[in-house]
């Protein structure tokens, strides 16, 4: 894992000083995503970076996802003289996860047709992906919080609408693929020994891209 995140930090210096960098551009994005690990949750994100040519960019794009969920059970029913029915629920556990992926991209953009409003996208990028998966017991009065990292990468394609000279709406469909880890040890045998959480899986993003601003 440091070989993978030494190599990713190298390709990052490099293209940063390697490209001749023309055009700055943001993006700022929300959308909605499915780990295996965890319940589907909502994504926002951004991304800066700088144009390479008339169809190709490169740039750092940063998520925020989050998913809380709780444990309940119904401890009594009672249903009133008029036929509304209440219930006394008792809250066992609160879950949060929270994923923090940090991915270098390059991307790539053409349009459908000649002086088409509509483009094609699409993007692959490497990165380090941080998870943060914590517990409240109220049961036991324990907390718990796990923390992950690991090498990820995430792939895109999707459509543009250029609305001005300097602004765009998109729509992308992703696939993230990453496999944090925590607590590399060894067994009694010997053998390393590892926890993981496997967020692979699919999801959407919807957008607006700002040419001209950025760094």
């Amino acid at each position: 894992m440091r070989l993978l995140f030494t190599g990713f930090m190298i390709m990052l210096l490099s293209v940063a000083s390697m490209v001749q960098a023309q055009v700055a551009y943001t993006e700022v994005k929300v959308g909605r995503q499915d780990p295996k690990a965890t319940k589907p949750g909502y994504l926002f994100g951004i991304m800066m970076g700088r144009s390479i040519d008339e169809s190709f960019s490169w740039g750092l794009e940063v998520n925020y996802f989050q998913r809380s969920y709780q444990r309940t059970v119904t401890v009594a029913t009672h249903v009133t003289e008029d036929g509304n029915v209440i219930q006394t629920v008792n809250k066992e556990m609160d879950f949060r996860t929270v994923i923090l992926p940090f991915i270098l991209k390059i991307n790539y953009e053409h349009p459908m047709a000649p002086r088409s409003a509509l483009y094609l996208r699409g993007s692959a990028g490497l990165g380090w992906q941080f998870v943060w998966n914590s517990e409240k017991n109220y049961l036991t009065g324990s907390s718990t919080t796990r923390f992950f990292n690991g090498f990820g990468w995430q792939a895109s394609v999707g459509v543009g609408l250029a609305l001005s000279s300097s602004g765009n709406l998109f729509v992308d469909a992703f696939y993230n693929n990453a496999k944090p880890t925590r607590g590399n040890t060894k067994n009694e045998a010997g053998l390393p020994t590892w926890q993981e959480l496997d967020l692979t899986g699919f999801g959407v993003k919807v957008g607006l891209s700002f040419v001209g601003f950025g760094w």
